[in-house]
């Protein structure tokens, strides 16, 4: 090889090493810049706020309903979801649990299922349940003694239905507050 073939043959390969070096250095701040953010199933499973749901609200699990999620609350990823449905449940501090499933809507068995609110646990309703949507439905009943409150709430679109239901132990000071949880159902919506 001459010395100008040589010449030409170092400058390719000092060039293409300067280009792979910036190429790692934009890798490497793209990684830098991502490592620190915590993925959506890190932040407690809750998405990236998805069309049609309202400020301050959030998707949980891609579940396709939105919700106000108190702090605190994380994901219990040993919970299934019934066949055909989506399910996610959180857990925080005090008892505190949400669960939301979210299946195909039907009118079948709707009004009665709806008659029957807080019946599946053996509440002890702390008033008459109140509409929640169009059709849907929104209660608080007492469970255990009055030891824990829950909320639930059932609502539907052309689609989907969604059941929720948030529990809080009633003398717990730590995490979210009674009122928060019992506010967490009236606040779902479908987008």
């Amino acid at each position: 090889m001459n010395n100008f073939t040589s010449s030409i043959a170092i400058a390719l390969l000092v060039v293409s090493g300067t280009a792979c070096k910036k190429d790692k250095a934009k890798d490497n701040a793209k990684d830098t810049a991502t490592a620190g953010a915590p993925s959506a199933k890190a932040q407690g499973g809750a998405a990236a706020k998805p069309a049609g749901c309202p400020a301050g609200f959030t998707n949980p699990g891609d579940v396709g309903a939105c919700i106000k999620m108190p702090e605190g609350m994380k994901p219990d990823t040993s919970v299934r979801p019934p066949g055909g449905s989506k399910r996610v449940s959180f857990n925080g501090e005090g008892g505190a649990t949400v669960d939301l499933i979210v299946g195909d809507a039907s009118d079948a068995f709707w009004d009665d299922n709806n008659k029957k609110l807080g019946g599946d646990f053996g509440g002890t309703p702390l008033a008459p349940p109140t509409k929640l949507g169009d059709d849907g439905v929104f209660g608080v009943f007492t469970v255990d003694g009055g030891d824990r409150q829950v909320s639930t709430s059932r609502i539907r679109n052309k689609t989907s239905k969604v059941d929720c239901q948030a529990w809080k132990d009633v003398k717990s000071t730590v995490g979210p507050k009674l009122e928060v949880m019992m506010d967490v159902c009236k606040s779902i919506t479908l987008p």
